[in-house]
Protein backbone atom coordinates (compact mmCIF):
# COMPACT_ATOMS: atom_id res chain seq x y z
CA UNK A 1 0.00 0.00 0.00
CA UNK A 2 1.48 3.57 -1.36
CA UNK A 3 1.85 5.99 1.43
CA UNK A 4 -0.80 8.47 -0.18
CA UNK A 5 -3.51 5.24 0.23
CA UNK A 6 -2.35 4.61 3.85
CA UNK A 7 -2.76 8.54 4.98
CA UNK A 8 -6.31 8.34 2.85
CA UNK A 9 -7.26 5.50 5.02
CA UNK A 10 -5.91 6.89 8.69
CA UNK A 11 -7.90 10.40 7.65
CA UNK A 12 -11.31 8.18 6.87
CA UNK A 13 -11.01 6.09 10.32
CA UNK A 14 -10.12 9.38 12.20
CA UNK A 15 -12.99 10.88 10.72
CA UNK A 16 -15.21 7.84 11.40
CA UNK A 17 -14.15 7.92 15.33
CA UNK A 18 -14.79 11.48 16.07
CA UNK A 19 -17.72 11.43 14.25
CA UNK A 20 -18.84 8.01 16.76
CA UNK A 21 -17.42 10.41 19.46
CA UNK A 22 -20.12 13.56 18.91
CA UNK A 23 -22.63 10.80 18.23
CA UNK A 24 -21.71 9.00 22.00
CA UNK A 25 -21.66 12.42 23.60
CA UNK A 26 -24.97 13.71 22.49
CA UNK A 27 -27.16 10.19 22.74
CA UNK A 28 -25.05 8.72 25.94
CA UNK A 29 -23.30 10.47 28.74
CA UNK A 30 -23.06 9.92 32.92
CA UNK A 31 -25.73 12.33 33.23
CA UNK A 32 -28.00 10.35 31.16
CA UNK A 33 -27.09 7.36 33.33
CA UNK A 34 -27.54 8.84 36.51
CA UNK A 35 -31.14 9.74 35.37
CA UNK A 36 -32.20 6.29 34.31
CA UNK A 37 -30.25 4.23 36.94
CA UNK A 38 -32.78 2.74 38.28
CA UNK A 39 -33.69 1.31 34.93
CA UNK A 40 -30.45 0.30 33.41
CA UNK A 41 -28.95 -1.49 37.00
CA UNK A 42 -32.39 -3.72 36.85
CA UNK A 43 -31.49 -4.60 33.14
CA UNK A 44 -27.98 -5.54 33.95
CA UNK A 45 -29.57 -7.81 36.84
CA UNK A 46 -31.94 -9.25 34.69
CA UNK A 47 -29.55 -9.71 31.51
CA UNK A 48 -26.65 -10.21 33.25
CA UNK A 49 -24.21 -12.53 30.82
CA UNK A 50 -25.98 -10.32 27.83
CA UNK A 51 -25.25 -7.14 29.61
CA UNK A 52 -21.40 -8.61 30.79
CA UNK A 53 -20.77 -9.39 26.97
CA UNK A 54 -21.77 -5.70 25.81
CA UNK A 55 -19.99 -4.10 28.28
CA UNK A 56 -16.44 -6.14 27.52
CA UNK A 57 -17.26 -5.63 23.63
CA UNK A 58 -17.46 -1.90 24.27
CA UNK A 59 -14.95 -1.43 26.37
CA UNK A 60 -12.50 -3.84 23.91
CA UNK A 61 -13.91 -0.97 21.15
CA UNK A 62 -12.80 1.92 23.04
CA UNK A 63 -8.99 0.27 23.46
CA UNK A 64 -8.84 -0.56 19.92
CA UNK A 65 -11.01 2.84 17.79
CA UNK A 66 -13.64 3.96 20.08
CA UNK A 67 -13.16 6.72 23.01
CA UNK A 68 -14.83 6.99 25.81
CA UNK A 69 -12.66 4.36 28.21
CA UNK A 70 -12.98 6.53 31.72
CA UNK A 71 -16.88 6.94 31.74
CA UNK A 72 -17.10 2.95 30.40
CA UNK A 73 -15.02 2.35 33.73
CA UNK A 74 -17.58 4.28 36.29
CA UNK A 75 -20.39 2.79 34.86
CA UNK A 76 -18.87 -0.84 34.90
CA UNK A 77 -18.23 -0.62 38.43
CA UNK A 78 -22.32 1.03 39.01
CA UNK A 79 -23.73 -2.07 37.04
CA UNK A 80 -21.85 -4.70 38.68
CA UNK A 81 -19.97 -3.88 41.21
CA UNK A 82 -15.82 -2.67 41.79
CA UNK A 83 -14.91 -6.54 41.03
CA UNK A 84 -16.74 -7.51 38.74
CA UNK A 85 -15.98 -4.26 36.66
CA UNK A 86 -12.42 -4.88 37.34
CA UNK A 87 -11.75 -8.07 35.46
CA UNK A 88 -14.13 -7.24 32.23
CA UNK A 89 -12.05 -4.08 32.09
CA UNK A 90 -8.82 -5.98 32.45
CA UNK A 91 -9.63 -8.11 30.32
CA UNK A 92 -11.14 -6.10 27.82
CA UNK A 93 -8.86 -3.22 27.74
CA UNK A 94 -5.34 -6.21 27.12
CA UNK A 95 -7.68 -7.55 24.16
CA UNK A 96 -8.41 -4.40 22.63
CA UNK A 97 -5.12 -2.47 23.10
CA UNK A 98 -3.22 -5.75 21.75
CA UNK A 99 -5.48 -5.59 18.71
CA UNK A 100 -4.54 -1.62 18.22
CA UNK A 101 -1.07 -2.11 18.73
CA UNK A 102 -0.81 -4.56 16.46
CA UNK A 103 -2.85 -2.78 13.48
CA UNK A 104 -1.23 0.31 14.07
CA UNK A 105 2.16 -1.21 13.80
CA UNK A 106 1.74 -3.65 11.09
CA UNK A 107 -0.62 -0.87 9.17
CA UNK A 108 2.23 2.29 9.60
CA UNK A 109 4.80 1.49 12.35
CA UNK A 110 6.73 -0.81 10.60
CA UNK A 111 6.85 1.44 7.25
CA UNK A 112 7.08 4.77 9.39
CA UNK A 113 10.48 2.89 12.06
CA UNK A 114 12.25 2.31 8.42
CA UNK A 115 11.99 5.26 6.57
CA UNK A 116 12.69 7.79 8.93
CA UNK A 117 15.46 5.74 10.97
CA UNK A 118 17.59 8.06 10.97
CA UNK A 119 14.91 11.20 12.30
CA UNK A 120 13.81 9.22 15.19
CA UNK A 121 16.90 8.07 16.22
CA UNK A 122 16.57 10.49 19.02
CA UNK A 123 13.31 9.28 19.75
CA UNK A 124 13.75 5.88 19.97
CA UNK A 125 16.19 6.04 22.37
CA UNK A 126 14.02 8.42 24.37
CA UNK A 127 11.48 5.54 24.33
CA UNK A 128 13.97 2.92 25.01
CA UNK A 129 15.25 4.38 28.51
CA UNK A 130 11.66 5.85 29.36
CA UNK A 131 8.69 4.42 27.28
CA UNK A 132 7.36 2.24 29.24
CA UNK A 133 7.00 4.80 31.87
CA UNK A 134 5.27 7.39 29.46
CA UNK A 135 3.08 4.90 28.18
CA UNK A 136 2.12 3.89 32.30
CA UNK A 137 1.80 7.73 32.98
CA UNK A 138 -0.77 7.91 29.88
CA UNK A 139 -2.81 5.21 31.03
CA UNK A 140 -3.37 6.66 34.58
CA UNK A 141 -3.81 10.12 33.63
CA UNK A 142 -7.46 9.91 31.59
CA UNK A 143 -6.05 13.13 29.64
CA UNK A 144 -5.26 10.59 26.61
CA UNK A 145 -7.99 8.64 24.88
CA UNK A 146 -6.96 5.00 25.09
CA UNK A 147 -6.86 4.12 22.02
CA UNK A 148 -5.03 6.85 20.55
CA UNK A 149 -2.40 5.96 23.11
CA UNK A 150 -2.77 2.27 21.63
CA UNK A 151 -2.30 3.52 18.50
CA UNK A 152 1.26 5.84 18.34
CA UNK A 153 2.82 2.80 20.61
CA UNK A 154 2.31 0.82 17.57
CA UNK A 155 4.38 3.36 16.26
CA UNK A 156 7.25 3.12 18.29
CA UNK A 157 9.52 0.37 18.44
CA UNK A 158 8.91 -0.99 21.53
CA UNK A 159 8.46 -4.81 22.17
CA UNK A 160 5.24 -6.02 22.68
CA UNK A 161 5.64 -8.18 25.68
CA UNK A 162 6.53 -4.56 27.28
CA UNK A 163 4.07 -3.04 26.00
CA UNK A 164 2.06 -5.26 27.07
CA UNK A 165 3.14 -5.17 30.73
CA UNK A 166 3.36 -1.68 30.81
CA UNK A 167 -0.25 -1.56 29.73
CA UNK A 168 -0.98 -3.64 32.91
CA UNK A 169 0.44 -1.63 35.33
CA UNK A 170 -0.75 1.33 33.89
CA UNK A 171 -4.80 0.13 33.74
CA UNK A 172 -4.89 -2.16 37.05
CA UNK A 173 -5.06 0.99 39.27
CA UNK A 174 -8.02 3.29 37.15
CA UNK A 175 -9.58 -0.65 37.08
CA UNK A 176 -10.06 -0.55 41.06
CA UNK A 177 -10.45 3.74 41.53
CA UNK A 178 -12.84 4.36 38.91
CA UNK A 179 -15.69 1.48 38.95
CA UNK A 180 -15.05 2.06 42.92
CA UNK A 181 -16.64 5.72 41.57
CA UNK A 182 -18.97 4.16 39.95
CA UNK A 183 -20.54 2.54 42.63
CA UNK A 184 -21.36 5.67 44.15
CA UNK A 185 -23.89 6.67 41.12
CA UNK A 186 -27.00 5.23 43.41
CA UNK A 187 -26.43 8.12 45.63
CA UNK A 188 -24.92 11.19 42.81
CA UNK A 189 -26.61 13.89 41.33
CA UNK A 190 -24.41 14.73 38.53
CA UNK A 191 -21.31 12.74 37.27
CA UNK A 192 -19.01 15.73 38.50
CA UNK A 193 -19.84 14.66 41.81
CA UNK A 194 -18.01 10.98 41.38
CA UNK A 195 -14.88 12.38 41.08
CA UNK A 196 -13.89 13.46 44.51
CA UNK A 197 -11.08 13.81 46.24
CA UNK A 198 -11.19 10.14 47.13
CA UNK A 199 -10.71 9.57 43.29
CA UNK A 200 -8.24 12.60 42.61
CA UNK A 201 -5.97 12.11 44.97
CA UNK A 202 -4.97 8.55 44.34
CA UNK A 203 -4.70 8.84 40.84
CA UNK A 204 -2.50 12.05 41.30
CA UNK A 205 -0.15 9.87 43.56
CA UNK A 206 0.04 6.95 40.86
CA UNK A 207 1.23 9.87 38.45
CA UNK A 208 3.82 11.03 40.51
CA UNK A 209 4.90 7.21 41.40
CA UNK A 210 5.20 7.35 37.45
CA UNK A 211 7.11 10.78 36.40
CA UNK A 212 9.36 10.11 39.09
CA UNK A 213 11.49 7.57 37.75
CA UNK A 214 11.74 9.86 34.18
CA UNK A 215 12.78 12.69 36.36
CA UNK A 216 15.77 10.84 38.10
CA UNK A 217 16.66 9.26 34.90
CA UNK A 218 16.98 13.02 33.64
CA UNK A 219 18.67 14.30 36.34
CA UNK A 220 21.38 10.91 35.96
CA UNK A 221 21.35 11.78 32.31
CA UNK A 222 22.79 15.48 32.61
CA UNK A 223 25.30 14.63 35.88
CA UNK A 224 27.17 12.23 33.16
CA UNK A 225 27.45 14.50 30.44
CA UNK A 226 29.97 16.91 32.05
CA UNK A 227 32.10 13.72 32.98
CA UNK A 228 32.59 12.96 28.97
CA UNK A 229 33.78 15.92 28.40
CA UNK A 230 36.13 16.07 30.89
Amino acid sequence: MTFKKRVTVAAVFLAVVIGLRIWLSSEFSLQHLIEHRDEFRRYAQENYFLSVAVYCASYLASAFFLPGALPLAIIGGFLFGWAGAFICIVFSALAGSSLSFYAARRFLGRWIQTRYSKRLKKFNAEMDLNGPYYLIAMRILPVFPFFMVNFFAGLTRMPFRIYLLATLFGIVPGAIIYPLAGERLGAVRSGRELLSGRVVLPVALMLFLVVFPIILNEIRRKKRKPGKKG
